[in-house]
């Protein structure tokens, strides 16, 4: 993943697909949360080279999107994505999406994911080399290191 040359946030270009719009001609209201989705988890396979979806151990109990400007048909829009806080089961990722050539805001989000255990589906600790992954990961990539 490179680099854009205004932000160190770590983020990924989807261009805006015709199934992706509304009747009105712009991206429907639920598309963005695929969006975040497509965001998120390539923020994940980035952390984790060597992760495999057999086991997945996170789920997503909240996701939030606030809605900025429309995004339209020939637009690419740049997901950028953070790590804004670390609980004992849980972190918060933390998303702006705009559209790539003109860089106007489209977007903000939230979304809460939580660890659990892939046999029982019940919360568990985030593993403290989990934790240190995710700290630096976020140091990396010029944000803040949430505690």
């Amino acid at each position: 993943m490179s680099k854009h040359p205004t932000t160190r946030r770590f983020h990924v270009k989807i261009p805006v697909r015709f199934r992706d719009l509304d009747p009105m001609g712009h991206v429907n209201n639920s598309v963005y949360f695929t969006y975040l989705e497509v965001g998120r988890t390539a923020y994940w396979q980035e952390l984790h080279h060597d992760y495999s979806y057999d086991v997945l151990d996170f789920v997503v109990a909240r996701a939030e999107c606030d809605y900025v400007s429309p995004a339209m048909l020939r637009e690419t829009v740049r997901v950028e994505v953070w790590l804004s806080k670390i609980g004992t089961s849980s972190f918060v990722l933390d998303y702006e999406l705009f559209d790539e050539q003109s860089e106007r805001l489209i977007a903000r989000g939230k979304t809460v994911q939580v660890m659990i255990d892939p046999k029982g589906g019940r919360p568990r600790a985030i593993a403290p080399e989990l934790r240190e992954r995710l700290k630096s990961f976020a140091a990396h990539w010029g944000g803040p290191v949430p505690d």
